[in-house]
């Protein structure tokens, strides 16, 4: 009898996983829109073009503070909350949440020893809350969790009666992320007239430097803290969604050292893919942006194997990522930046299958599923921009374990549908 107590104990730990949010839409989750780097002063005309998607999620640098001060942070993120076009955006959207990047701490490049860490969290925060009262629990307990867990980390389960199910977490690669092999310069003199201009692109090239010195002194560094990282385990572990979505506000599979990416902390890196082998999650994505222009990489050039539901061994573990960064400025906005950065994106291509998978346009992200597909459902990914217009060409992923070749480009331009 005591025997039969313990499985039957063991059996309910093992499911009593949850996530940090469920919704429970009637017949799947349709469609997904998420974005970044967003300046509140600027012109916004996305919003519109979103349209009205089941879930927006932010992926990163929301505001951009015009200084370091936690008010000018306050100030930067009221004035994006006021801003009628958004607001517009936000009432009509269920579910709408984010994790945040540098310039949501309001300062460039930053990590752990952010100053009055916890004040900037609960700012971002706050912003998050909802402009419609009867979603005000859902948000006072996004607050209760940040101050508990020091960080903007979560996870939302999309659900149905139909149990279509899918995953999507939000890490946080700046609570906890150690300093660079070679500290940032990026928040120097920033309020010195035109010096400050030029010190994201000098931050830029000291990025290059730490990533040769990275390489050569094993660099120990971490980004997510063990707290998160345990966390992120358990949440791979304790569920059986058909589609998994991890947003990391920085890039993942990049090769290119001059943006701030996991390659600069190759320890983490290991340790991020070592943890995918092991819960190997269905329909994988990794979503990103921070870089101010749209891409699509892998962690394999196999990826975009034509033979999508097959598997082979003599290839390593792969899977997607999407970087939508843009939503009112890219490399193409500043003449300087228009200049300097081609030459960068055109030689530090080998994460991509094409060396122009990439663009410069205004743009954001979307996903959209097609839960009748068969024999597994499938999703597909687009990055579009200001025209509603493709500006990549659509990846379309399917419901298959890490390891698989799941992923594929379609040659169908359109974005909402996933066919056969």
């Amino acid at each position: 009898m005591r025997r039969d107590i313990v499985i039957i104990f063991a059996i309910i730990v093992e499911n009593a996983w949850c996530a940090d949010y469920e919704h429970v839409i009637k017949n799947g989750v349709q469609r997904i829109g998420f974005g970044s780097c967003n300046k509140q002063y600027k012109e916004q005309p996305m919003w519109d073009v979103v349209g009205k998607p089941d879930a927006w999620f932010w992926t990163g640098d929301v505001v951009y503070p015009n200084s370091s001060d936690v008010s000018a942070l306050e100030a930067a993120l009221q004035e994006q909350r006021e801003r009628k076009e958004y607001v517009k955006f936000a009432k009509e959207i269920s579910i709408l949440d984010g994790t945040w990047d540098d310039h949501d701490l309001g300062i460039n490049d930053a990590g752990k020893n952010t100053q009055d860490l916890e004040r900037r969290l609960l700012a971002y925060v706050n912003f998050l809350r909802p402009y419609n009262n009867n979603r005000e629990k859902r948000e006072e307990k996004r607050a209760r969790l940040a101050i508990e867990r020091r960080g903007a980390y979560c996870s939302h389960l999309f659900t149905s009666t139909l149990k279509n199910e899918v995953v999507f977490i939000l890490l946080d690669t700046r609570s906890f992320r150690d300093d660079h092999f070679i500290p940032s310069v990026g928040a120097m003199f920033r309020n010195i007239p035109i010096i400050g201009r030029f010190m994201p692109l000098v931050a830029s090239a000291t990025r290059l430097l730490a990533a040769f010195f990275t390489r050569i002194f094993n660099f120990q560094g971490d980004i997510l803290g063990e707290d998160q990282w345990l966390w992120l385990e358990e949440t791979l572990q304790n569920h059986s969604a058909q589609f998994v979505f991890i947003v990391s506000s920085i890039q993942f599979a990049t090769s290119n050292p001059s943006f701030e990416s996991w390659q600069h902390f190759p320890k983490a890196k290991r340790r991020f893919l070592q943890l995918l082998a092991h819960t190997k999650p269905n329909g994988l994505l990794l979503i990103s942006g921070d870089v101010h222009h749209a891409e699509f990489s892998a962690q394999s050039k196999y990826l975009y194997s034509q033979t999508t539901t097959t598997t082979n061994n003599n290839y390593s573990p792969f899977f997607p990522e999407v970087t939508s960064s843009g939503l009112t400025h890219t490399l193409a906005t500043s003449k300087l930046t228009r200049i300097l950065f081609p030459p960068l994106l055109a030689f530090f291509r080998s994460h991509r299958l094409h060396p122009n998978d990439y663009s410069t346009e205004l743009n954001f992200g979307q996903i959209d599923f097609d839960w009748q597909h068969k024999p597994q459902p499938a999703a597909r990914i687009t990055v579009r921009g200001k025209h509603n217009n493709l500006v990549l060409r659509p990846l379309d992923l399917l419901s298959l374990p890490y390891g698989n070749f799941s992923a594929s480009f379609s040659q169908d331009n359109d974005p909402t549908t996933c066919e056969s």
